[in-house]
């Protein structure tokens, strides 16, 4: 959003559109940096954890993750939480059952005492995901470039 936007009086603009055109490419400018700034932290970090050495640092923060684990909801007020989110079509209780189930066979929740997010299970697989798409963009980002060095070099 632009700060030349901003309300005015009857007296013209509250305060001269070159100073908050000013301040707004400042903040612009700041943010697009700090923006950069963390994208670099996360390839530095994504690189970090790619490294073939890294895997025993992988297995280790998988091991401290393990145990985060989500309070117990009981049954029917998950299946109540459900049937909000998807309005009209009301979902059975064995429909439920059967879908936690499958979460439980991939480890994401624990049926215990209730159900149970197994946040440890599911930030490690987030985190194996995002490491396999990283790995595939820059796969691609490859081949683009060698598309890209063929078309140049027949044009």
């Amino acid at each position: 959003m632009s700060l030349e936007c901003l309300p005015t009086s009857a007296f013209g603009n509250i305060v001269d559109t070159k100073v908050f055109h000013a301040a707004d490419v400042y903040f612009h400018k700041a943010w697009r940096k700090d923006a950069t700034d963390m994208k670099d932290e996360l390839e530095l970090a994504f690189a970090k954890l790619k490294n073939p050495r890294m895997s025993a640092g992988i297995h280790v923060l998988y091991s401290l993750l393990e145990p985060l684990q989500g309070d117990p909801i009981a049954p029917k007020d998950v299946r109540k939480m459900v049937n909000r989110l998807v309005g009209e079509r009301k979902l059975s209780k064995q429909s439920v059952t059967n879908a936690a189930r499958r979460l439980e066979e991939a480890e994401l929740i624990n049926r215990e005492d209730g159900y149970a997010v197994n946040y440890g299970r599911l930030i490690s697989v987030l985190l194996e995901t995002m490491l396999d798409l990283v790995d595939k963009v820059s796969e691609l980002e490859e081949e683009m470039e060698e598309i890209r060095s063929s078309l140049s070099a027949s044009a």
